[in-house]
């Protein structure tokens, strides 16, 4: 089954790019007003906070626009470009970024997605930063390691009652292995039980109850083309980040 893709992963890494500018902005004005009260501490290091921060935004909206459709070499291009704003905003510090994609396994070129039949969907990020920061009075130097997961996981079964097949699937959503909440789902199951299967069927108005810690649990009505036809669910989910993460399950006869 192919899924639609949109635009929401551009438009969302122009947000993160603005907010990042915002904060950036905020750190070096906080500079500027406390200089005089901050006697013992650098401006080289004052905003760095607001940097780290700038690069998991980064991180994220590249991973709102891989999981739309997008390249993956958009989190290089990204990280390259928030740099360069950086350091074109790095008027009281002199700023020397460094980033090394990760290539160790299952990351390449610092991302890692799988979208399979499992029942389970992951994308990830992970990069090493360094950072040089020299000011008039101190020289700071920072290395840390970045990692963003947004990760679904589902599982189910269905109870077949006379031509109708009751399915109750639960979901599970983490980032960076904590809860997590989802923004929307979407449900739909082949009728015919077939991956080969062009016939698709929407759910149009599943029961979705939230537990509020990550998981939900979704019902719903399936009638496929024969009563003994497996179920076939694909499960679109975007997570509170614009993340989307899709899988394949077949929920077992209970």
């Amino acid at each position: 089954m192919v899924s639609k893709r949109s635009n929401s992963g551009q438009v969302l890494i122009v947000v993160a790019l603005v907010i990042t500018m915002l904060l950036l902005s905020t750190a070096l004005y906080i500079t500027d007003a406390q200089k005089s009260q901050l006697k013992y501490t650098s401006e080289s290091d004052l905003y760095l906070p607001f940097y780290k921060q700038g690069l998991r935004h980064t991180m994220i909206s590249a991973l709102v626009n891989i999981s739309s459709g997008g390249d993956n070499s958009v989190l290089e291009s990204n990280l390259n470009l928030f740099n360069a704003i950086t350091l074109e905003q790095s008027y009281n510090a002199f700023f020397t970024p460094s980033f090394i994609l990760s290539n160790t396994s299952p990351y390449v070129n610092g991302v890692w997605t799988t979208q399979n039949s499992s029942g389970t969907a992951i994308i990830s990020a992970y990069a090493s930063f360094g950072v040089n920061s020299s000011g008039t009075s101190k020289t700071y130097f920072s290395e840390y390691d970045i990692e963003v997961t947004s990760k679904l996981e589902v599982t189910g079964e269905y109870q077949q009652i006379e031509t109708e097949k009751q399915v109750q699937l639960t979901c599970k959503l983490s980032n960076e292995e904590q809860p997590a909440l989802a923004k929307s789902f979407t449900f739909s199951y082949a009728n015919d039980g077939s991956l080969q299967s062009e016939n698709w069927t929407v759910i149009e108005e599943p029961n979705i109850f939230d537990h509020g810690n990550g998981t939900y649990t979704v019902t719903f009505t399936a009638i496929t083309d024969q009563t003994d036809d497996p179920v076939l669910v694909w499960v679109s989910c975007q997570d509170q980040r614009g993340i989307m993460l899709q899988t394949l399950v077949e929920p077992t006869l209970s």
